[in-house]
């Protein structure tokens, strides 16, 4: 995910990745459908909170400000400051390149429909993650037969993946 370069949902500006899995910079990893409004409104759906799905890398200004707010509300109030501001960018662009969200009206965002975001983004963030490791048919069809095998294709994929970006930035 962090392979798109995650901007802002406020302002599109770039979001600093360096320590953002530390204890102080955690509050970066923001829950797009907050967990009080899980908790409150799908109780049923509660084991999913923390999916990574539901994850997005924001500044901690923008979390305070998006605080539990319901997604239809806080999403509607960052697309009405995106065309105020007169940037370049969209939200729109921005959710769908940088954060795997695609159409809005489509994700469940307004809706607020948890289940529908998480199977929209979780497929997106798959197939993002099929075509950044060049696996694909193979792995697909040893998942049934020989799982452990293509566990293993896909870890060395990943690792080379990797082994690149490292290499590259070098």
């Amino acid at each position: 995910y962090a392979y798109t370069r995650p901007l802002n949902i406020v302002d599109g500006a770039e979001v600093g990745l360096a320590n953002v899995f530390s204890g102080y910079y955690k509050h970066q990893l923001h829950h797009v459908f907050p967990v009080n409004f899980i908790r409150q409104n799908k109780p049923e759906l509660v084991d999913y909170v923390h999916s990574i799905a539901n994850i997005m890398l924001i500044p901690a200004l923008t979390n305070n400000f998006v605080s539990d707010a319901t997604p239809s509300e806080y999403f509607s109030r960052l697309d009405k400051g995106f065309k105020e501001s007169g940037t370049t960018i969209t939200l729109e662009e921005v959710l769908n390149k940088h954060h795997y969200i695609s159409e809005i009206s489509e994700s469940g965002i307004t809706d607020n429909d948890y289940l529908k975001f998480l199977n929209m983004r979780a497929e997106r963030m798959v197939s993002m993650l099929r075509t950044l490791t060049g696996v694909s048919g193979q792995a697909e069809g040893l998942i049934d037969t020989a799982p452990v095998q293509a566990v293993d294709l896909i870890e060395v994929r990943i690792r080379t993946v990797v082994d690149q970006i490292l290499k590259s930035t070098t």
